[in-house]
């Protein structure tokens, strides 16, 4: 076999688990190592990443309310519905059951709309802590809760600014107690 000195493999193809299309994407691939000389001792920032910043004291003390009235609510059974989008195609809607804070049933709304989130169906409970490390680390967070039972009714969270594959939606339009 001749070997090429000075090619590199150009890209390889990444499966896009969980979306409902069988999409691929193309990756550029460098398996080898990039030294950059710098004349400072400063890092780099890093691409898939956010810079420090500190945190919205607005989002916070609105995130901590919205978590008040929830908690205060005690809820252990419920239902809601919930639609999420991602990089992906749209999610749901689906019907969610929690019993004792934990999901116990998922059912889509549209028997012909079959695919669930990629990480599973999540709690009030859980939503709630993803929007609460989003509030600590996201590039960028909106979240309008609900006024009388503070669960985040809408949400779109931009993990890291500028990258076009990590963004979480979910809308709950409807909760019932029982």
């Amino acid at each position: 076999m001749k070997r090429c000195r000075g090619l590199r493999p150009a890209a390889f193809v990444v499966m896009l688990a969980g979306c409902a299309s069988s999409a691929a994407v193309i990756v550029d691939y460098d398996p080898v190592p990039t030294t950059v000389a710098s004349t400072t001792d400063a890092t780099p920032p890093d691409e898939l990443t956010n810079p420090p910043r500190p945190e919205d004291p607005a989002a916070r003390s609105a995130f901590d309310a919205a978590r008040a009235k929830w908690d205060a609510a005690r809820l252990r059974d419920y239902s809601f519905r919930v639609r999420f989008s991602c990089f992906c195609p749209m999610y749901g809607p689906w019907d969610v059951v929690v019993r004792n804070r934990v999901v116990v049933s998922t059912t889509p709304v549209d028997a012909t709309q079959q695919v669930a989130p990629v990480d599973g169906f999540r709690s009030i409970d859980d939503l709630l802590g993803q929007v609460d490390r989003a509030v600590a680390e996201a590039g960028s967070v909106v979240v309008r809760y609900d006024p009388g039972l503070g669960y985040p009714s809408s949400v779109s969270i931009d993990w890291i600014t500028g990258a076009v594959d990590d963004d979480l939606n979910w809308e709950i339009t409807s909760l019932s107690v029982g």
